[in-house]
């Protein structure tokens, strides 16, 4: 049985996994500092939100729904702010979309 993750690309699969990766661990991070009296509400709120992020956008990515690649997209032109690290993945994968027409993967769905 195939699921609709198999035939996405191994990069765009990587990409997913890593996300939601991060998710977990900032997770688990915030979990662990909130028994730390030297973070206050304002570095929580952030941490959840980035936790809430990175875990949909890597979800609309391995589900290939096309809401997931419109956020991905969305979330790469965001990412092109962290500069250098942050412009140079958002560039290389913008382009890895563009040449290997990846939008037709969730076109229609």
């Amino acid at each position: 049985m195939t699921t609709k993750a198999d035939n996405l690309p191994k990069p765009l699969w990587l990409f997913s996994i890593i996300l939601i990766a991060s998710s977990v661990v900032g997770l688990v991070l915030l979990v662990s500092i909130l028994k730390d009296e030297r973070f206050d509400f304002d570095y929580s709120l952030f941490i959840i939100v980035m936790i809430i992020l990175h875990s949909v956008v890597g979800i609309g990515i391995l589900s290939r729904k096309r809401w997931g690649f419109l956020i991905f997209k969305y979330y790469l032109y965001l990412l092109y702010l962290g500069i250098p690290i942050g412009t140079y993945i958002s560039h290389k994968t913008l382009l890895y979309i563009k040449q290997n027409e990846v939008a037709k993967l969730y076109k229609g769905k």
